[in-house]
């Protein structure tokens, strides 16, 4: 079940058909549109229970929309939290077209790339974890310290490049 402070922000979510499509690498690896999720970083925000829930909700539409067996723990957790935003726009596209297909397999290889890419970056220290068909990518990126440096410390970015 999610939090109450996550039945709050999409409970006012309503199916919008002219909502704009849109596509997350991460953390979704799919399509979604406005009404569903208008900001990905408000996501990020809430609390991880919360954030993995919500991934995984996403990787059982991506199954429904795959007309692929949706397990018994899966529809459970579907119906339970249907029936506690019962209006949010999510649950209104249970199937999409042809062209939103294509964007969704597109959208899922590109997400496989950029782990990929992370992994290959931090091959020594990176862990990718799988459980009810969502991803969960960890690492940890060391970067020197300079030795008898004097200067005010730089943003991590300039740090790097």
């Amino acid at each position: 079940m999610l939090s109450p402070s996550a039945v709050a922000y999409f409970s006012p979510l309503k199916y919008r058909a002219d909502a704009a499509r849109r596509t997350s690498w991460l953390p979704l690896s799919g399509i979604c549109w406005e009404d569903e999720l208008p900001n990905f970083q408000d996501l990020m925000h809430m609390p991880e229970p919360d954030q993995r829930l919500m991934a995984r909700l996403f990787c059982i539409r991506i199954r429904i929309w795959k007309g692929e067996a949706v397990s018994d723990e899966d529809r459970s957790l579907w119906e339970d939290v249907h029936s506690q935003l019962p209006d949010w726009a999510f649950f209104q596209r249970l199937t999409i077209s042809a062209e939103d297909q294509k964007d969704q397999t597109a959208a899922e290889q590109a997400g496989e790339c950029v782990f990929e890419g992370l992994a290959a970056v931090f091959s020594d220290e990176c862990t990718i974890t799988q459980k009810g068909g969502v991803a969960q990518f960890s690492a940890t990126w060391k970067v020197p310290e300079e030795k008898g440096s004097a200067k005010k410390k730089q943003h991590w970015w300039r740090r790097i490049f």
